[in-house]
């Protein structure tokens, strides 16, 4: 079950699952203090500079976290930036292969691996999303996994990926998709 709407993210509108958490730069400190035990500091403290820029925010289940191992075994980041839309004379087929190849370069530059999807597709999730794609690989800490999607709206580009364990990966897959499937795009 869902949260009725009542976050924006740039110009989406969000409804959050039961239970979830919306990290932004304005509540980020506070929810830190006040549910100690409840949310990985580390992860926050990694992209904090994000969030505290405004281009990024988190969703994450706080019941998720896991003590013996001091990580939520969730996330949901949501960035958006103001990258350039596509060349309109790319093909879909040049556009991915392009996309992919950017992917491939940003996660050897951040975390010196391959970037080795499993998927890398295009997707007509969300509805409205220009020129979406979805993307799914195996996480960066080992038994994790990725899935992404990324898409165009009028004035930014959006990435929103789930970060979770491999072998809990179904349940967090229909969380992520529900949640995709529930954004609104928000018209000026």
């Amino acid at each position: 079950m869902f949260l009725g709407f009542m976050n924006n993210f740039f110009e989406l509108e969000l409804s959050l699952p039961d239970n979830y958490i919306f990290i932004t730069k304005n509540n980020m400190q506070s929810l830190i203090e006040k549910r100690v035990g409840e949310l990985d500091v580390w992860v926050i403290d990694a992209i904090k500079e994000y969030i505290n820029s405004g281009s990024m925010s988190m969703v994450c289940n706080p019941n998720l976290y896991d003590p013996k191992i001091k990580t939520c075994r969730e996330y949901i980041n949501l960035l958006a930036t103001n990258d350039p839309k596509p060349d309109p004379n790319m093909s879909n087929e040049e556009y991915l292969l392009a996309l992919k190849k950017s992917e491939q370069m940003a996660n050897m530059s951040a975390y010196q691996i391959p970037f080795e999807p499993i998927k890398f597709e295009f997707s007509k999730i969300p509805s409205f999303g220009q020129r979406s794609i979805y993307s799914e690989c195996k996480g960066v800490v080992e038994d994790t996994y990725n899935c992404q999607y990324s898409f165009f709206l009028d004035k930014y580009y959006y990435n929103l990926t789930l970060h979770c364990f491999e072998n809990e990966k179904d349940a967090s897959i229909i969380i992520f998709n529900n949640f995709v499937n529930s954004l609104k795009e928000i018209n000026d």
